[in-house]
């Protein structure tokens, strides 16, 4: 049975765990307002300019289009298609459209482990990847970075 006592305690205990929520959001702010505070000093003193984050464009492909490919380059082609960015399950629904693959099952792990081996890609996002431009000689240094990122 609840009692007034144990209601009492229960307010108590809630608006301690506001407060904690309150101050770590105010920290969070802070925090959000510096790295935009150095943004615009990077842009303006450095000449950096702000980057959003791609988008990759949204492409209509033939399976035809791939056949005879290796899956690597076929997720080439498709990054390529889609302006240089990739994302894992486009290019998971390739492969298996493509008949590029041999199972429907565990296609986004060899997706994820075909991009990352080769070292042409960088990390953009949560299960998005950027090609990287030919004739980059830091890729093996992006390569280990990325490994680092997405395990």
């Amino acid at each position: 049975m609840t009692t007034p006592n144990t209601l009492m305690d229960l307010r108590s205990r809630i608006k301690a765990q506001r407060a904690l929520h309150e101050e770590a959001l105010q920290n969070d702010n802070k925090d959000l307002e510096a790295v935009e505070r150095t943004l615009v000093i990077m842009h303006r003193y450095l000449g950096v300019k702000e980057e959003s984050p791609e988008k990759p464009k949204l492409i209509k492909f033939r399976p035809e289009d791939f056949a005879g490919l290796s899956q690597l380059d076929a997720i080439v082609l498709l990054a390529e298609k889609s302006g240089g960015v990739v994302k894992i399950q486009d290019a998971r629904r390739m492969l298996i459209e493509a008949r590029l693959t041999q199972s429907k099952g565990h296609v986004s792990q060899v997706v994820t482990g075909t991009i990352i081996r080769s070292k042409r890609f960088d990390w953009a996002a949560p299960g998005t990847y950027r090609l990287i431009p030919k004739g980059n000689n830091n890729s093996h240094q992006q390569g280990q970075r990325r490994l680092i990122e997405v395990s």
